[in-house]
């Protein structure tokens, strides 16, 4: 069996050694306990006159999907989550409601899935646009948040997976975001490991020109959503299905 199968059949494994490779070449570029120079004041600027411009854009469609949620489901229309953002800091994220009320009292914190049965009819279309993720522009206000990061968690999966995953703190380096690179990347189709690798792929290669490429990737897919009901995670998992396939086969050989 090849060292490359070994690694992919232990996620943990290839975790470690790309957060190996992370620390001793991002070392003199940027370090993972503070925060890069580059977001610092550039980067808040761009969030915040970002934030503000697409607060502005996007009134309408925000004021019919909130008209859209009141109207079809019981419970509030907006709600917040606590999340845990920078260098561990929780906060509470805001979000449309997408999913019928109460829909974790009985089983507790769990992830949710593409066909995940607690979404309310409104709510699946609210997630394929992602237009439940615009009240998150006020946590961008705030400055709880930036436009791109990772996503920010629940304390109990953080807990979770860093017990689970190695480097999996290294993301709580930055603030996160509304979008990230693992979201581009077919994020809800995708293991937590597989998120992770995106994640620090990320920090490793951050900078204003990769959040712009991000940002403009995550319109495309947006866009695409809203017109073909394509979500933006079908192109991402077909391809990362292909890759398992591949791999699994030169095993077998």
């Amino acid at each position: 069996m090849s060292s490359s199968a070994v690694i992919f059949r232990n996620p943990s494994a290839r975790i470690a050694r790309f957060c190996a490779r992370l620390r001793s070449t991002v070392r003199g570029k940027m370090q993972l306990q503070s925060t890069a120079a580059f977001q610092l004041f550039p980067k808040r600027c761009i969030d915040v006159v970002g934030a503000l411009l697409l607060l502005a854009a996007g009134a309408p469609v925000l004021t019919v999907a909130i008209l859209l949620v009141w109207i079809t489901s019981r419970g509030p229309v907006v709600f917040q989550q606590v999340r845990v953002g920078k260098n561990g800091r929780e906060f509470g994220i805001l979000k449309l409601r997408t999913m019928v009320m109460d829909a974790e009292q009985k089983t507790g914190p769990v992830l949710s899935r593409e066909d995940d049965p607690r979404v309310t009819r409104v709510g699946r279309w609210l997630r394929l646009t992602h237009i439940d993720e615009l009240p998150q522009l006020v946590n961008v206000l705030a400055g709880e948040m930036s436009l791109v990061g990772p996503r920010p968690e629940r304390p109990h999966f953080v807990s979770l997976f860093s017990k689970q995953l190695p480097g999996y703190r290294s993301r709580l380096a930055v603030r996160p975001g509304i979008t990230g690179l693992a979201q581009v990347n077919g994020c809800s189709s995708l293991a937590p490991e597989r998120k992770l690798e995106f994640d620090l792929e990320y920090l490793r290669e951050s900078s204003l020109v990769f959040d712009g490429k991000i940002l403009l990737k995550t319109a495309w897919l947006v866009i695409r959503a809203g017109l073909t009901g394509i979500p933006a995670e079908s192109n991402a998992t077909a391809v990362w299905k292909r890759q398992a396939d591949h791999v699994v086969r030169l095993e077998l050989e």
